[in-house]
């Protein structure tokens, strides 16, 4: 499965929204727009670690299709694993991030829709999506 989108495209998200945008050094951007204070928290330690390359706040025309209605998680972001030096490998995530870890917790439609995006991102190679991720404390035990 593969897929692509025109680049373009992110420049139509990004017009000036003031007090919802933070500035980032690691995205193509250099400031995303952020909704939540989890989100800006979580932006922030994503610029900060030396392990992330590189990520960005997915637009909503990023859709996945799923049973429970279209479904954009939260981010992309590029990690290098670094072994003795040398760049053993790259790693995609996906994240979806939430005031929780448990899915439980959630509404039934938001379950079905992370449920669903888990089973899509499965088939794509050297990927990996997570959710729901509360903070990046979380996020970084999947690291």
């Amino acid at each position: 499965m593969e897929e692509s989108y025109d680049v373009g495209l992110l420049r139509e998200e990004v017009a000036s929204y003031g007090k919802y945008v933070l500035k980032v050094q690691k995205s193509i951007y250099d400031g995303i727009i952020k909704e939540s204070d989890i989100e800006e928290e979580f932006a922030k330690a994503l610029d900060k670690d030396s392990r992330i390359k590189l990520f960005i706040k997915l637009p909503d025309w990023y859709a996945i299709e799923t049973p429970a209605g279209n479904y954009t998680p939260d981010w992309a972001i590029v990690i290098e694993k670094v072994q003795d030096g040398v760049t053993s490998e790259k790693v995609y995530f996906v994240v979806e991030t939430k005031g929780t870890n448990n899915i439980y917790e959630l509404k039934p439609e938001e379950k079905i829709k992370i449920r669903s995006a888990k089973k899509r991102f499965e088939l794509i190679r050297d990927s990996k999506f997570v959710a729901p991720v509360k903070d990046f404390d979380s996020f970084e035990k999947e690291l």
